[in-house]
């Protein structure tokens, strides 16, 4: 885990209608101590800061788009979430911190996540494992659509996925992906690594028919992940997918081409001056 940046902006910030204004932080170090305070969380104020912001960083993602982008989501009992292609720091200690939004959001709320990833890693933990919330997530390695493969199918509020990279995994994108939870009234919600990589998977998803909300929203509570040389901002940016592709729809294979094409020649420019 690595988060060497620090951020300026405050979670009462989110939403006035959600968040509370007595829970005041400026960066990382200060939503840390505020979510420490809580005795179920106490272990956070122990922690290395790298570790408590990387363990909170999937859960601060959601509760900030949920703020801001679906406070509705915010007035509910029960929330059910599903991560989707979820592998590692999406899934940390079998997914417990996501107990923590409820706190985020200054709600009252029963938060229940399933985990779903065929590439999930299951036994991933931080150094704090030991002393995480009770309440894993449901953790599943499988593909979507045997994860609905069953006739009982579940139903979910909101689903999650940390930085898709649909141009390369566009499997979730063919008939009975998440066009089949959109169907379904799910909502579903983007992050990426920064606002261009929003752009890329935005004209991916419209090439095959779905509808993308042209605004991402900067998240400041992203995790720094890389060394001296390169980094990249885990969960940077995040958006949201509207609605399914209209039926009958064609994909735009022309421009799905061209992108490629794009792409190969800038990884042959790149490796020309290595």
């Amino acid at each position: 885990f690595s988060s060497r940046r620090r951020h300026t902006r405050c979670l009462s910030d989110w939403s006035s209608d959600v968040c509370s204004s007595d829970l005041t932080c400026t960066d990382w170090p200060a939503l840390v101590a505020a979510v420490a305070k809580d005795p179920a969380y106490k272990v956070l104020a122990q922690a290395r800061p790298d570790t408590a912001a990387a363990v909170l960083a999937g859960p601060a993602a959601i509760a900030r788009w949920i703020a801001i982008a679906a406070p509705h989501l915010a007035a509910k009992r029960q929330l059910k979430i599903l991560v989707l292609g979820a592998e590692s720091t999406d899934a940390v200690d079998q997914g417990r911190w996501y107990q923590v939004i409820p706190h985020l959001l200054h709600i009252d709320a029963d938060v229940e996540v399933d985990l779903l990833g065929a590439e999930l890693e299951a036994n991933f933990s931080s150094s704090i494992a030991a002393s995480v919330p009770q309440v894993p997530a449901r953790v599943q390695r499988a593909a979507l659509a045997d994860f609905f493969a069953g006739a009982d199918a579940p139903r979910f509020d909101l689903a999650v996925m940390f930085q898709p990279g649909f141009q390369k995994h566009r499997g979730w994108l063919q008939p009975g992906g998440i066009a089949r939870l959109l169907e379904s009234g799910t909502l579903l919600m983007g992050a990426s690594y920064a606002s261009d990589e929003f752009e890329m998977e935005r004209f991916v998803l419209e090439c095959h028919g779905f509808a993308v909300d042209p605004s991402s929203r900067p998240n400041p509570f992203y995790l720094e992940l890389g060394d001296s040389q390169s980094s990249i901002r885990w969960g940077g940016e995040l958006w949201q997918i509207t609605a399914p592709p209209p039926h009958g729809f064609q994909r735009d294979d022309a421009r799905l081409l061209a992108l490629d094409n794009l792409n190969r020649m800038v990884l042959q420019i790149g490796r020309a001056h290595v």
